[in-house]
Formats: C-alpha cells, structure tokens, sequence
C-alpha cells in the first residue's frame, strides 16, 4: 500500500464516522456538558502528524494533540453536536465507527 492510501482511508473513516454519528442528532441533550471526542494514535497507524492533520481536515473535522503518558493521539473535532449526553454518544458512536474501519482510535473524554 502506498503512504498515501492511508491518508485517503483515514479521509475516509473519518467522512462514515460523522454519517453514523447523525443517528444521534436527535438525541436528548442532557447530562454534564463535555468536549468527549474520538481520538486517533496516528504514530500506531504509522502516520505523520502533519498527514493525518491533512486528512482530518479534508474530511471538514478539525483537531488538536493529546498526550497521554508514552502515547500522543490527535483528537477530532467537530463530529458531535450539544454539549452534553447527545455529544457523548455521537462521539462514541464515531470512535467504534472508525475502530471498525480499521482505525487505531481510543475516546477521549473531558467535562466542561
């Protein structure tokens, strides 16, 4: 496979993540407000950050790093809507979205 052609799938993963995080909009919005989002190990998925930073963007999400002990994740934003419980489970919804595609992806969880 091509370096490139991970860049590509990631785009991709990412594009189903935010169509099977929608089954969610609708969704009650309770519950404590949260910035829960899914997150990438790129360096897992043998990835530059400057890359996978390109193809979150190209997928219209944005991120920032997260480090977390030995580990450093991209965390993606910009997949959940509200600000409590609804934003939660489009979030998780979207990380077992991108584990089934393949994607080294791990929640990342924070109260407002």
């Amino acid at each position: 496979m091509k370096s490139t052609d991970k860049y590509t799938l990631l785009t991709q993963a990412l594009e189903k993540a935010k169509k099977t995080a929608q089954k969610y909009i609708n969704t009650e919005d309770g519950g404590t407000c949260n910035f829960d989002s899914p997150a990438i190990d790129y360096r897992e998925m043998h990835m530059s950050k400057a890359k996978a930073e390109e193809a979150i963007k190209a997928a219209g999400l944005g991120c920032f790093e997260w480090k977390l002990w030995s580990k450093t994740y991209l965390v993606i934003c910009g997949i959940g809507t509200g600000q409590g419980n609804r934003n939660t489970r489009m979030a998780e919804a979207a990380c077992e979205s991108l584990k089934a595609s393949g994607i080294a992806a791990t929640m990342y969880y924070q109260m407002d």
